[in-house]
């Protein structure tokens, strides 16, 4: 078929489809892995999507785990770096975690580990400081304010014990 033929006739079988064999696989993966870290579940996905054959996936995925390519645990670290840095809070950073695939127990270790690092009400504290000065400065009503913090915290995952100790702050 020529390629005006493939272009309006999209569902013929064979047309424009790459040969997704073991080669490409690896290659789609190194780019992946170029940009970011992934976790397991994050590459068997893409790779899925891609239309990768569920044994060849497997193969791929033992390759780049051997080697140490792939490995929940420096993701998680990754991405728990990355997201304290936006701030996040805790929650959202566990929710993202569960998302990307991470095991539960390692998500609970590794933020248990960071909540010895870090305080969450400082990072709370900074982040409420922002929005509450964006807030005076769109001069939004004094009595809109505190409800509108709240739920800017919460929607950045923040617990609520966190969020009352910032709303307890006498500046708010």
């Amino acid at each position: 078929m020529t390629r005006s033929v493939c272009a309006r006739e999209r569902f013929a079988v064979g047309c424009g489809k790459k040969a997704r064999d073991k080669s490409s696989g690896r290659n789609y993966v190194w780019r992946l892995l170029k940009l970011r870290p992934r976790s397991e579940l994050e590459l068997r996905g893409k790779l899925k999507f891609k239309n990768f054959e569920a044994a060849l996936i497997d193969e791929l995925v033992r390759y780049f785990k051997e080697n140490g390519y792939i490995n929940d645990r420096e993701f998680a670290n990754f991405w728990i770096e990355g997201r304290l840095s936006k701030p996040l809070g805790f929650k959202a950073i566990q929710r993202e975690l569960e998302l990307k695939g991470v095991s539960d127990e390692l998500i609970r270790e590794l933020i248990s580990l960071k909540k010895k690092e870090v305080n969450e009400v400082c990072l709370a504290r900074e982040l409420t400081q922002r929005q509450f000065n964006k807030l005076k400065e769109r001069k939004e009503p004094a009595e809109k304010i505190k409800p509108k913090l709240y739920g800017y915290l919460t929607r950045r995952g923040f617990s609520r014990e966190t969020i009352a100790k910032v709303m307890d702050m006498p500046e708010i």
